[in-house]
């Protein structure tokens, strides 16, 4: 009877490799007060992860279809002389398309401003 007294005074550890004459799903008092919530959380807004994933979406892509042009030409569907006048043709529209949204903005903006 002094042995199951000396053992319920001595103090419980949160330690796996000691018997402390406890079952082992005993739980002592002081075991959430060391737990720490939620120590280093990051909150994210849903449109700045998205902009942010389109970035590693463009580089996927950009590998398979550097793969898909690379097979093309091997198997000789694509040929260099026609691939060169395709990316230049989408590199000029690209280039009016970047021209017009910007100077639209500029030319938006200079108006608002007048008022």
């Amino acid at each position: 009877m002094a042995m199951s007294c000396d053992r319920s005074r001595k103090k419980w550890q949160k330690v796996l490799y000691k018997d402390q004459g406890v079952s082992d799903n005993y739980v002592d008092e002081s075991f959430l007060e060391e737990m720490k919530k939620n120590l280093h959380i990051r909150t994210y807004e849903f449109w700045a992860v998205v902009r942010e994933s389109n970035v590693v979406m463009h580089q996927i892509y950009s590998v398979w279809i550097f793969v898909a042009v690379y097979f093309h030409m091997r198997n000789f569907v694509l040929t260099p002389q026609f691939l060169f006048e395709m990316s230049s043709a989408v590199t000029i529209v690209g280039y009016i398309v970047n021209f017009v949204i910007l100077h639209e903005n500029a030319l938006t903006k200079s108006i608002f401003l007048r008022f």
